[in-house]
């Protein structure tokens, strides 16, 4: 074997961990709520984003799950991102609206100097999980700073 090769193996298999918990958390839901949407040219994207990094995002995962076939507690969905997130993820917004049926969870943690965060929306027929790792730098720049983020929220 050559030594790329071999690098490129120890690469891949230091990597997998870092994106388990997006697919234990995937495979909850699935279990949970039904299989998940195929999306087209995903798989395309994400190679995109992995080599371009446009506005400093480093890589994504996305999956969505449509026309559940059973409801899901908010506290159950709480509960399985605490579980799935993993070490070192830290919950930044937990929000649940009885009027609208929609719930967001965001937990992150840091990563050098990038951020990787998990996103959970979940309404009524809808849930989507997003896994992004982010320039935390260009992340705050992109917002417009705390102010941004601010405002950002207020929408």
């Amino acid at each position: 074997m050559t030594k790329g090769a071999i690098a490129a193996v120890i690469s891949i298999l230091l990597a997998a961990p870092l994106q388990a918990d997006f697919g234990q958390i995937a495979r909850s839901l699935d279990t949970r709520l039904g299989s998940r949407m195929w999306l087209p040219f995903l798989g395309l994207g994400r190679f995109f984003v992995r080599t371009i990094h446009p506005r400093g995002i480093h890589d994504f995962q996305v999956a969505v799950f449509e026309d559940h076939r059973q409801g899901i507690d908010p506290l159950e969905l709480e509960e399985l991102m605490q579980r799935g997130t993993g070490k070192g993820f830290a919950p930044l917004v937990r929000v649940r609206s009885n009027r609208s049926g929609e719930n967001v969870f965001i937990y992150a943690r840091p990563r050098g100097r990038n951020i990787e965060m998990m996103i959970l929306v979940h309404e009524r027929d809808e849930t989507v999980l997003v896994r992004l790792v982010a320039n935390a730098e260009v992340a705050i720049r992109e917002f417009g700073g705390p102010r941004g983020m601010i405002k950002l929220a207020e929408r």
